[in-house]
């Protein structure tokens, strides 16, 4: 790109147009510098000029690219070991193919060890967006924890939990709440909401709502490509709730370091974030509450992850279950994700 068209700049000329006698008319352009014509480039690819672009846009670039600036050198090095991983793992069992690098099949469970796995022993690159801490993993942004009573709140305005406690996860949560959660809370974020029900993303034309019983008569879609909050696919979930390790449970062999389960949570849900996270950064992935996941199987949609009321099989990484979504138990919770 030459040059970019402008009518506020003093330092401006205009193109002759004595040919086509439209000299009044004449379109303006600004030079750039080589550093600038970057920038430029750089926006262009990021699809800036194909977008609408309001106050609250450009401050969340601005965001963005300062937090660029600030960790150039990690995110490079980083992004580098994770090129290693590029390829989709295929499982030997069963032959599905699971994201690029995963360890564990997402339909069967089998494990299925890269050749190289020095990405885990990389430190997590984490910043705070408006409600909570998210980790970036290859392909994927997601919450560092649990969605707290505290956030739910905040978005939804009322905390159907039934351990009340606003540092404790948020609990009885149906996944048509969750996925009406991630919608609300991309909204106040600024970014595309990535649900649909009939056709539409914004929630307030929907039939259901939260805390309801009523079900939706046509199924939700969920668009992949918009940059708002979703629940998790159960191989991103597994692929982040793994860290590309090889233990048991998320973070560890011993489920009592990272996990509240039957065993150890005295019949309750507890604070966020106080057991060990795993090499991703990632905390009770493995307890505390079951966490929704997207896919469907059977007219069901799947959750991860082991609860506070959970035996210590139900917390292993691999066990993948199904529910009614409009269940709304004591047990469940939601962690978002972002496509990026």
């Amino acid at each position: 790109m030459q040059a970019v068209r402008s009518v506020k700049s003093e330092n401006i000329k205009t193109e002759s147009a004595e040919n086509d006698g439209m000299n009044q008319d004449a379109e303006t352009v600004m030079e750039l510098s080589p550093e600038e014509k970057n920038v430029v480039l750089i926006l262009e690819s990021a699809g800036f000029f194909d977008n609408a672009v309001d106050e609250a846009a450009i401050k969340r670039i601005h965001e963005e690219a300062s937090f660029v600036a600030e960790n150039i050198v990690e995110i490079y090095n980083k992004t580098l070991d994770i090129k290693k991983f590029d390829e989709p793992t295929v499982c030997p069992v069963c032959g599905s193919v699971g994201v690029p690098g995963a360890i564990f099949c997402y339909r069967c469970g089998v494990k299925i060890v890269p050749q190289n796995l020095s990405a885990q022993n990389l430190p997590p690159v984490k910043w705070k967006n408006k409600f909570f801490e998210v980790t970036k993993v290859p392909g994927f942004e997601i919450s560092v924890a649990p969605v707290t009573q505290e956030v739910w709140n905040e978005v939804m305005g009322f905390n159907p939990s039934r351990f009340r406690d606003e540092c404790n996860p948020v609990d009885g949560v149906s996944w048509y709440d969750a996925i009406y959660f991630c919608n609300c809370l991309s909204e106040i974020c600024g970014y595309e909401p990535c649900y649909f029900v009939d056709g539409k993303s914004d929630v307030r034309n929907w039939v259901y709502k939260p805390g309801s019983d009523v079900k939706f008569l046509l199924p939700p879609e969920c668009n992949f490509h918009a940059n708002g909050f979703r629940l998790p696919t159960v191989a991103e979930w597994l692929d982040a709730a793994s860290a590309r390790d090889n233990f048991i449970y998320s973070g560890s062999n011993v489920a009592d370091e990272v996990a509240w389960f039957g065993k150890n949570s005295c019949g309750s849900t507890h604070e966020v974030c106080s057991k060990r996270s795993n090499g991703f950064g990632l905390y009770d992935m493995s307890g505390n509450v079951y966490e929704w996941c997207w896919d469907e199987r059977n007219g069901e949609r799947c959750f991860c992850g082991g609860s506070w009321k959970s035996n210590v099989e139900s917390c292993e990484i691999k066990c993948v279950r199904t529910l009614d979504p409009s269940d709304r138990l004591k047990l469940f919770g939601l962690r978002p994700v972002r496509s990026v």
